[in-house]
């Protein structure tokens, strides 16, 4: 039973994982670089707004509970898991602390006080450890698909193609 919900669970957070890898990886390779010759675009853009903020939460949930699972049930070849697992924290971890703040703080607030001058030498920062973000980010959701596509939950038994 819970090695059904397990696959259920999986494939859900590799979508809304997908979804938000996908949007991150737009915005950063044809968004990102306008932001740095237009900063009007930048404190006006809204659409990572109404995106990320229901996407990131609903896939942050999915993925404990698919940690929690996984804990649970036997798994083959679980070194694959950790390594995506570890990625993945890795990303939540500076998602969280430092690249959500700053766009929350600057992006799409036109009348923040903030100058300019200020403003751009920080997208540029922003932006440069951006690009390293997503690609790493891709990274773990490279290694969730690779590993679910290696096992097949039959009844109650995990085997492996491995």
């Amino acid at each position: 039973m819970i090695t059904n919900i397990f696959r259920w669970v999986y494939l859900l957070f590799l979508i809304v994982l997908a979804l938000v890898v996908g949007g991150a990886c737009y915005q950063t390779v044809s968004i990102n670089p306008y932001w740095l010759n237009d900063v009007a675009m930048f404190r006006n853009y809204q659409w990572g707004i109404g995106y990320f903020p229901i996407l990131s939460p609903l896939m942050t949930m999915l993925w404990l509970a698919l940690l929690i699972m996984g804990f649970k049930i036997k798994l083959p070849n679980k070194k694959v898991l950790y390594t995506a697992h570890l990625f993945f924290l890795l990303i939540i971890i500076s998602t969280f602390s430092w690249f959500a703040p700053f766009l929350l703080t600057y992006m799409g607030h036109p009348e923040n006080s903030i100058s300019n001058c200020e403003l751009i030498p920080m997208i540029a920062t922003w932006s440069k450890w951006d690009r390293i973000r997503q690609a790493t980010g891709l990274v773990p959701l490279a290694l969730f698909i690779y590993y679910y596509g290696k096992f097949q939950v039959t009844g109650s038994n995990v085997s492996s193609i491995l």
